[in-house]
């Protein structure tokens, strides 16, 4: 799931992790969009509809941790896993060159 409009960089990268699956016939999966007003919201409804589907995947940025510390919606980046880091702003790439 990608929690924004279509276009944004966000279902970009859920495009590339989905084409990748596929060539690697890994998974047949396919990208949603969620569209809407906050990220942040799009993270509760995520939580809530999918909670324990292991089978669904939400691409998120900073927008979203962003949006969990500064609103503290019903449920945390706790409720989720993260299984990869696919990009790092440029503070982060700086500090792991070091």
């Amino acid at each position: 799931m990608a929690p924004v409009s279509s276009g944004g960089a966000l279902e970009l990268v859920a495009n590339a992790v989905r084409d990748s699956l596929k060539v690697e016939e890994l998974a047949d999966a396919s990208v949603y969009n969620f569209p809407g007003d906050s990220a942040t919201k799009r993270l509760t409804e995520f939580v809530t509809k999918y909670r324990g589907d292991r089978s669904q995947l939400l691409v998120m940025g900073l927008t979203v941790v962003g949006g969990v510390v500064s609103y503290k919606p019903s449920v945390s980046l706790g409720d989720v896993t993260p299984i990869a880091r696919l990009s790092a702003t440029q503070a982060q790439a700086t500090k792991t060159m070091l």
